[in-house]
């Protein structure tokens, strides 16, 4: 997968296929990477009820939206309460 971000598109050294390419995309491996370095940048996001929301791509386009809910607050939800939906 190459991010071509001056052309604004995704583009795959496999398939012959181009997708636009939305601000702030991430693929499937470093949107979890990407995830910390988020909520570390805006500490409104790890309040509880917070909501993040990821463009994801991947061999078949770009994900609507992944999103990522931690019911409780970081540090104090318990293992496995934030969920990808």
């Amino acid at each position: 997968m190459n991010f071509q971000r001056e052309a604004a598109t995704i583009t795959f050294s496999g398939p012959q296929v181009a997708y636009a390419l939305p601000p702030g995309a991430q693929d499937r491996l470093s949107w979890m990477i990407q995830l910390p370095a988020i909520l570390e940048a805006d500490a409104a996001l790890t309040r509880a009820g917070a909501v993040v929301t990821l463009f994801v791509a991947g061999t078949r386009g770009v994900s609507p939206l992944a999103r990522v809910l931690c019911p409780g607050a970081i540090g104090r939800s318990r293992p496995g309460s934030c969920r990808h939906r």
